[in-house]
């Protein structure tokens, strides 16, 4: 019946896919819209599995928790990362560097320290402009945890802080020694190239509609998100609640679907893009940090559903391995990977030793504007944080965390 089921869904995946790359039909799609036809195969799966039998209840179920528990959450705490960010000065690392290189370090270290991608790309931009040293990347890409420490923070703030200064610490240290073994110009690009290359403008109706989405019901959702954290049944409005759950959530996946590549980067390089509002912002990085959450929910129950795999179980007896697995996934270019594993955290299906590994190695979205403009430079401080990952994770395992 299993393999009916899956030979089923693959099926209607295919011939959707099929019709959505032939020449005929690709041609009545808008020039700016045919790159984006891959990702509305995620969208058309979560809709056959959610709403055809035998994955829709627990499916549904995945989505609403996913929205709710997650999504919701994370916008609020964007919303607050935003507000205060927006306010702040723009540091110039060349200058900390004059005054005194170990300042230039700490102040790399704090900026990767900030959840998101943001604080990475700003210190990479001024690397490549030759205003920052190879220890700065070192520092930043060390301490960075990316997108996965909105979800971290808006879940279990404590544990996120931990993370947090861990990073820091490590970052600093990783920055220092990389201060006294390399000259502060090494592997830095021979010409200087413009950051804008990389980063496609957000400035199109879906950015704009995603933005008015979030700031009408961001506040409703997280209300109603704050209550199931509590427990509190609703009653007669539960079953209403939880299908606008699952609505919210597929809405979210097909605004990211339509949303322009590498949207939840441009926004948090530095603020520089005076055609977005504050909302679009908060949208793009919500609805790329949505995707993700909700493709592990969905992907953790079929897993259950299909093999009868448990995830846990696997994790408890090869306990040993799990800080050496999350510091390979933290080499992964991008946040998505890393957004699972935390995801997994969070599920109790991965200790704190491990996930602490996975946000040194990690570097995030800044990693791809790094290997765009700075490649020498991204991949030896990508390999070089794999080793202070290690000795973190470990460390902390031996303890029993």
């Amino acid at each position: 019946m299993y393999s009916a089921v899956v030979f089923y869904h693959c099926t209607i995946i295919m011939a959707t896919l099929s019709a959505i790359n032939r020449p005929n039909l690709s041609s009545f799609l808008p020039s700016g819209l045919k790159s984006f036809s891959k990702r509305i195969l995620l969208f058309i799966t979560l809709l056959l599995l959610a709403f055809f039998a035998p994955t829709g209840d627990f499916i549904r179920q995945a989505l609403a928790d996913a929205f709710y528990q997650v999504s919701a959450f994370v916008a609020v705490t964007l919303f607050g990362y935003y507000h205060l960010s927006r306010r702040l000065p723009s540091l110039e690392l060349a200058y900390l560097h004059q005054k005194n290189p170990y300042l230039e370090v700490l102040m790399a270290s704090l900026l990767g320290a900030l959840p998101g991608c943001g604080g990475a790309i700003i210190v990479v931009t001024q690397f490549t402009k030759k205003q920052a040293s190879f220890a700065s990347v070192m520092a930043v890409l060390v301490s960075t945890m990316g997108d996965a420490a909105f979800v971290l923070l808006a879940q279990k703030p404590v544990s996120g802080l931990i993370i947090i200064s861990l990073g820091i610490i490590t970052g600093f240290l990783c920055g220092m020694i990389a201060l006294k073994l390399c000259r502060s110009d090494a592997f830095s690009p021979q010409k200087c190239k413009s950051s804008s290359s990389t980063l496609e403008p957000v400035s199109n109706h879906i950015s704009r509609f995603g933005g008015r989405f979030w700031q009408w019901l961001m506040l409703p959702c997280a209300i109603i998100a704050l209550i199931n954290a509590f427990s509190v049944n609703l009653g007669y409005f539960q079953s209403t609640v939880e299908l606008l759950g699952v609505i919210f959530s597929l809405l979210v996946v097909l605004i990211w679907c339509f949303s322009p590549k590498f949207a939840n980067i441009n926004v948090l390089s530095e603020h520089e893009q005076s055609s977005i509002t504050r909302f679009e912002a908060l949208s793009n990085e919500t609805n790329f940090i949505s995707v993700w959450v909700i493709s592990s929910f969905v992907l953790f129950e079929l897993t259950q559903y299909y093999f009868g795999f448990n995830l846990g179980q696997w994790f408890t007896a090869h306990m040993i391995w799990a800080p050496l697995l999350a510091t390979v996934v933290g080499v992964i270019p991008g946040c998505g990977p890393q957004i699972i594993l935390t995801m997994l955290y969070l599920q109790g299906l991965l200790p704190i030793s491990a996930l602490a590994a996975n946000a040194i190695s990690n570097d995030g979205d800044a990693l791809f504007p790094a290997l765009a403009l700075a490649p020498k430079a991204a991949i030896v401080a990508t390999l070089f944080s794999a080793i202070p990952a290690l000795v973190v994770g470990y460390s902390l395992f031996y303890f029993g965390l």
